[in-house]
């Protein structure tokens, strides 16, 4: 390709570099895309009522956790080693995440904060109804299934948990017969708090 600048060879003035006509090409082209997609998201900002911080998100976060969430911190309690996160899930419901003491300060968490709740759908469990109180699964959310996919071995099965989320939990084709996990029915998704993964957005 191209240089894209020109150097001069030191001397008692000191060396110097200039652009050369691919540079100013180059240059102008960062210009012309950083002015579209300012445009692009001043657009989707007003025909859809978009926050460009959410749309650069959701463009720059990828991840294999099926379960994604937008949650506030109301609550922070660490150790030497372990740090408990509580947060409002929405809709009344709560999440409780364990991590490290070390990454709760690197993330400085405190109440107020804004994470990414991520939990990957083999970490959800689902019961039917009379969950019993002496539990030691610490997350328990109040769902309705509204789809659920069958595979020979396994079902995929959705819940609204109300607030505009939802939960999707894998596990196995016999489970989901047993508990008749169809549209419609009410169960609960348990998730150890150790198995809820926090994200800065």
């Amino acid at each position: 390709s191209a240089p894209v600048v020109t150097a001069a060879p030191g001397g008692k003035a000191g060396g110097g570099a200039a652009l050369t006509p691919a540079g100013e090409k180059l240059i102008a082209a960062y210009g012309a895309i950083e002015e579209g997609v300012a445009r692009l998201l001043a657009s989707f900002e007003k025909s859809l009522s978009l926050d460009p911080a959410e749309v650069l998100r959701g463009l720059s976060l990828r991840t294999s956790a099926r379960n994604a969430w937008t949650c506030k911190v109301w609550a922070v309690a660490a150790d030497d080693v372990a740090a408990q996160v509580r947060m409002r899930l929405g809709e009344g419901q709560d999440l409780t995440a364990v991590i490290t003491a070390r990454s709760a300060a690197e993330m400085r968490l405190a109440p107020g904060s804004e994470v990414l709740a991520l939990v990957k759908s083999n970490f959800v469990l689902l019961a039917g109804a009379g969950v019993p109180d002496r539990l030691s699964v610490r997350n328990r959310l109040q769902g309705r299934v509204i789809e659920r996919i069958d595979a020979p071995l396994s079902s995929e099965v959705t819940l609204d948990l109300g607030g505009a989320k939802t939960i999707t939990a894998t596990i196995t084709r016999d489970s989901a017969e047993m508990l008749e996990l169809h549209p419609g029915a009410e169960t609960t998704a348990l998730i150890k708090s150790s198995h809820v993964i926090l994200a800065l957005p």
